[in-house]
């Protein structure tokens, strides 16, 4: 069991900012919502949008002036943006690239190297921070589609139908990528989550193996798993894996394999959640070269 480090920060107080640093702050603040607005659906006013996001510049606002310098409050900037449910696919790249010299701007911070040293710090932990806890809900997610499918084999006739239909809605719904194949790792089916992710309709899709999908490049640790699951000595794994794409591209996932088995309890059934990390994978190699 992995233990959970806490990196909440506490929230500054308002009367501890200079006026007019506290009027860059709305400024900004202002600037961040209309550039987010719309990449991700959030149950909020803009007014409150604004607000929001006045309160997590005013977190940087401090942490930029705090000694010791600490990165802890850009880590807690991007939890609090998953948990307010700012997760659309260009949400985190804006908020970084806004993050630079047009917030020292605002703020009426004089770029120096020390700042901008601080704003890259703050920038990388936010993205990290960002990055474990959308994957913290995805995992969440795909442990109750898990259930889902697990539970559907152990109803009743009755239930079973009940609960099929609820796989259905989330398997089309869901959205993550979802296939289903045998355990010869033929594919039976796939929702359009995962037709778009990849660029193959269904009826393409079912034509293909899953070995067929193999990147060169894969680690032979992730086939030792998938064979060990399809041999029924495992019920599921977790691993990051490349897809290739019907044009040619290759697409960076975080793959979830799971094993249903018949009333028998032998390997009947193999479930794929794929969720596409690619933008986190470059960003976070784009940051990691720019730190070094």
């Amino acid at each position: 069991m992995t233990e959970q480090v806490d990196h909440r920060v506490a929230a500054p107080g308002r009367s501890n900012l200079d006026p007019a640093v506290l009027a860059g702050a709305e400024s900004f603040a202002r600037t961040w919502a209309t550039a987010v607005i719309g990449s991700s659906y959030v149950p909020m006013t803009r007014a409150e949008v604004a607000e929001h996001l006045q309160a997590l510049t005013e977190v940087l606002v401090h942490a930029l002036h705090a000694s010791p310098f600490r990165t802890a409050p850009g880590y807690e900037i991007g939890a609090r943006l998953v948990e307010a449910h700012f997760t659309g696919t260009d949400t985190l790249g804006r908020t970084v690239q806004l993050l630079g010299d047009d917030l020292l701007g605002e703020l009426g911070i004089q770029p120096d190297e020390l700042m901008r040293s601080r704003l890259a710090a703050l920038q990388g932990a936010l993205a990290a921070g960002y990055a474990r806890a959308l994957r913290e809900r995805t995992l969440a997610e795909q442990e109750a589609i898990r259930a889902a499918v697990l539970d559907a084999r152990d109803q009743a006739e009755a239930a079973l139908r009940a609960s099929e239909a609820r796989f259905r809605a989330m398997f089309t719904e869901a959205a993550i990528g979802i296939g289903i194949a045998d355990i010869e790792g033929r594919i039976l089916d796939v929702n359009q989550a995962l037709q778009d992710m990849l660029g193959f309709s269904v009826e393409e899709m079912r034509q293909y193996n899953i070995r067929d999908l193999m990147h060169p490049e894969d680690g032979g640790s992730v086939w030792r798993l998938y064979d060990q699951l399809t041999a029924g000595e495992c019920d599921h794994y977790r691993a990051e894996k490349r897809f290739r794409r019907a044009d040619g591209e290759q697409v960076w996932t975080h793959l979830t394999l799971s094993l249903v088995r018949d009333d028998h309890g032998d390997p009947q059934y193999q479930v794929a959640m794929i969720e596409d990390v690619t933008d986190r994978h470059l960003l976070q190699n784009r940051l990691r070269y720019q730190a070094l």
